[in-house]
């Protein structure tokens, strides 16, 4: 029955997959816009107490995924531990870049950019390699990364719903519930669509309240 919920139309809500691909659609964008080497996002991993490659995009993009590297380690894992942005344009010069795993993942960058990903409270990081010359130069670059940064916290924020919405239909009593509420939607007449949509964004919102805090992850 819960397979059956998530394979529906009313599933792609709670369906992680979905989220997951608008991240990486927004990582590739992410590094297009700056005209970087490499963009990529990690999410912090309470079990591990560890920042995560969820998506990535350019350099490295094809062996990185689902990497671990400690919270409190590099770049990311400063701004992770301080929900500050920043921009290194030397690296060499400073000591809180990795080179050791940057060497491992097969490129090492000159400069990084970073924000981190909010939910509430830090969630992740953004992070952004060999951006084009002159984009961080001014304000507006690190405007546009901070507004890119909020963009990728809210799908976050619906990624980690979505994951424990899935978790909650995975026993068969947990998804009748949703099962009739995908029959009520289904069965609801085409002039009534707009307040079907209405009822969505407001489920939306409902489990990003519920679970968005409690699921972010983020160590106490």
């Amino acid at each position: 029955m819960g397979e059956q919920l998530l394979a529906s139309g009313l599933g792609r809500l709670v369906d992680p997959q979905v989220h997951v691909d608008l991240l990486r659609s927004t990582v590739r964008l992410t590094r297009l816009v700056f005209g970087a080497a490499a963009a990529s996002i990690f999410l912090y991993d309470d079990d591990r107490d560890a920042l995560v490659f969820e998506a990535s995009s350019g350099q490295g993009e094809d062996h990185i995924y689902g990497v671990a590297i400690p919270a409190d380690r590099g770049v990311a894992g400063w701004v992770y531990q301080t929900g500050e942005t920043m921009v290194i344009h030397d690296v060499r010069q400073d000591a809180r870049f990795d080179r050791q795993f940057a060497e491992w993942t097969g490129y090492v960058p000159t400069t990084i950019a970073a924000a981190p990903l909010v939910v509430d409270e830090p969630v992740g990081v953004l992070e952004v390699l060999d951006a084009a010359p002159g984009r961080f130069d001014d304000l507006d670059g690190m405007d546009l990364l901070t507004q890119l940064a909020d963009h990728l916290g809210a799908s976050v924020s619906l990624l980690l719903a979505a994951r424990a919405a899935k978790r909650s239909v995975s026993g068969e009593p947990a998804a009748g519930p949703w099962l009739r509420l995908e029959e009520t939607l289904t069965r609801t007449r085409t002039r009534d669509s707009q307040v079907v949509h209405r009822f969505v964004d407001a489920l939306d919102d409902l489990i990003g309240t519920c679970y968005g805090g409690a699921a972010s992850g983020r160590r106490q």
